[in-house]
């Protein structure tokens, strides 16, 4: 258990640090279809092909996709410092089946890029190993996204994960990446699927009303958050909703959530208005309830 008094002063730099953050990055990705361009491309020729682009520091990055074969694509990242290319790679997926790189956003300083992937046999797996959802899972032929970390000063993968959906057997459906924001120091990656979204423990819910989801992940993408879809709420990995973190029921969980828990450590948990207090339902309201609500402050309700 943290102690009550060492959790005070956690609660009050987080307070001063929301009061003074700065504005979260966040970024929109464009079409899975995205630009062709090869590594012997000037800068002038990769932006005149429309590839999704993102900067960092001096450097300018674009993804996109080459033409390998006659029905075969695969991915294709450069950087360039003005118009003098800095790396490219070609490296990310060299399997027969198709993918491609459409997506980069930068969020809170970390390069993120997105790509699809037709089939389970993409060798972007060798990025993913670590991730959320390490590989494109059973079945195969549905298109779903990855997303990968990405070092911009010399492209190379540092996290990833696929993005999937799933069929009532189990099998993989299709996802698509469609926007990665900032969500305190994690990253929130929202898009549509076919039936249907995944809950944290990487299985199909039954609870959505549309086919559309947002999971909040670790920076490094290894770790989920929580997984929201409309009309299912959001869930979070370690069993409750977000509605039970959001004790004061202002539609996001902040500093004053965490206040209204301490304020209330070692009180009767059936006393006045203190019935929230308890987020971990343990009928006892303690520190490690203000930690749960501390852990997610920044998040909002669907």
């Amino acid at each position: 258990m943290i102690p009550t008094k060492t959790l005070t002063t956690t609660i009050a730099m987080v307070l001063l640090l929301f009061a003074y953050a700065p504005e979260a990055s966040q970024a929109a990705i464009g079409s899975t279809s995205g630009a062709q361009f090869s590594c012997s491309s000037s800068r002038a020729s990769v932006e005149n092909s429309g590839a999704a682009s993102t900067t960092s520091g001096v450097l300018t990055l674009f993804i996109g996709y080459r033409q390998v074969s006659s029905n075969n694509q695969n991915p294709i990242m450069a950087a360039f410092n003005g118009n003098t290319q800095a790396w490219c790679r070609t490296d990310y997926d060299t399997s027969p089946a198709d993918s491609r790189g459409y997506g980069l956003v930068n969020v809170n300083g970390n390069v993120y890029a997105t790509f699809t992937a037709d089939g389970g046999n993409v060798t972007l797996t060798n990025f993913t190993g670590n991730g959320w959802i390490n590989s494109y899972g059973s079945g195969g032929g549905p298109r779903v996204s990855v997303v990968l970390r990405i070092n911009p000063a010399n492209g190379a993968p540092t996290g990833g994960t696929f993005i999937i959906a799933r069929l009532n057997n189990g099998n993989t459906n299709s996802a698509t990446v469609e926007a990665i924001t900032a969500s305190g120091g994690n990253v929130a990656i929202s898009g549509v699927s076919a039936f249907g979204p995944l809950d944290p423990g990487r299985n199909r819910r039954q609870d959505c009303s549309a086919n559309e989801f947002t999971y909040v992940l670790s920076a490094d993408l290894s770790t989920i958050v929580s997984a929201t879809c409309p009309g299912g709420g959001t869930l979070l990995a370690n069993g409750l909703t977000l509605e039970q973190v959001d004790v004061d029921d202002s539609g996001q969980v902040t500093p004053a959530d965490a206040v209204f828990v301490l304020n209330r450590v070692g009180q009767n948990v059936n006393m006045g208005n203190n019935s929230s207090a308890d987020v971990n339902a343990d009928n006892v309201i303690d520190a490690s309830d203000a930690s749960i609500v501390t852990s997610f402050i920044g998040s909002s309700l669907p």
